[in-house]
């Protein structure tokens, strides 16, 4: 694809499409990967890939999902983070494992950055052709572009990240002494976020009422944190669906 041609097509994608949304920065991935045949790669600070277009070369990554959690091969991402301002031409030959001992890669490596804070990185693979400075232009304007990206879905993690400590706070804030206490047993009695616990042995365990084990619950169902399913005789199933209460109990019981 040509390069006028590939401008014109992130152009509409900034103009048409919210750069929160999740499509937003696979559509310039790919965009780009059609314009430069080449590999694309969006990494958080971490090393975390955000998005690739890397089908075939997992050996850039430390596990075959190349997506969610997967993070980027240890050197490789060091590799990424020396890298302080775009650069074009980055031999990769150092950083490839033996499965690949032939490959040639070539790279153009963009900071992300927000506030003049690394917040980032662009990676642009290819193999055998390097890139010359209209095609490293073209990957500099994307950059700043996933850098909107990056900085506003990193943003609205920590706004849902806040939100749910607040939830948790103001649920625990309803309960009283013996609740609390109670809440403290009824995690330890979960392995995972959920499972079965019977209330009366957790009440005869720290010497309170059954009731005050099933108010807990209601209370911290109420709020939105946990929830919960009668077992009849064999006691109570519980699911933790606000993973920072976890957390929050966990801080109160030492």
């Amino acid at each position: 694809m040509e390069l006028a041609t590939g401008f014109k097509q992130v152009a509409n994608v900034v103009q048409s499409s919210n750069c929160g949304d999740e499509s937003f920065t696979c559509r310039i991935s790919e965009m780009m990967k059609n314009t430069l045949s080449g590999e694309v790669m969006v990494v958080d600070k971490y090393g975390y890939l955000l998005e690739t277009t890397t089908t075939e070369h997992d050996f850039l990554t430390e596990n075959k999902n190349l997506k969610g959690n997967s993070q980027v091969d240890a050197r490789f991402n060091e590799q990424l983070k020396s890298v302080y301002e775009t650069r074009a031409n980055i031999s990769l030959k150092n950083v490839l494992t033996k499965n690949y001992p032939q490959s040639n890669f070539s790279a153009v490596v963009v900071p992300l950055l927000s506030d003049n804070v690394r917040i980032g990185t662009l990676a642009v693979l290819r193999d055998g052709k390097l890139f010359d400075e209209n095609e490293t232009v073209f990957c500099e304007l994307c950059g700043s572009i996933l850098s909107m990206y990056v900085f506003f879905s990193r943003r609205e993690e920590m706004k849902s990240t806040a939100a749910k400590e607040e939830a948790v706070k103001a649920a625990m804030s309803t309960l009283s002494y013996s609740e609390l206490a109670s809440v403290v047993h009824i995690l330890k009695e979960l392995d995972t976020n959920e499972g079965r616990v019977v209330a009366s042995h957790i009440a005869d365990k720290i010497g309170v009422t059954r009731s005050v084990i099933v108010n807990a619950i209601r209370k911290l169902e109420s709020a939105g944190v946990l929830e919960s399913r009668s077992l009849g005789m064999k006691g109570t199933y519980i699911r933790i669906t606000n993973p920072k209460l976890k957390e929050e109990i966990r801080a109160y019981a030492k």
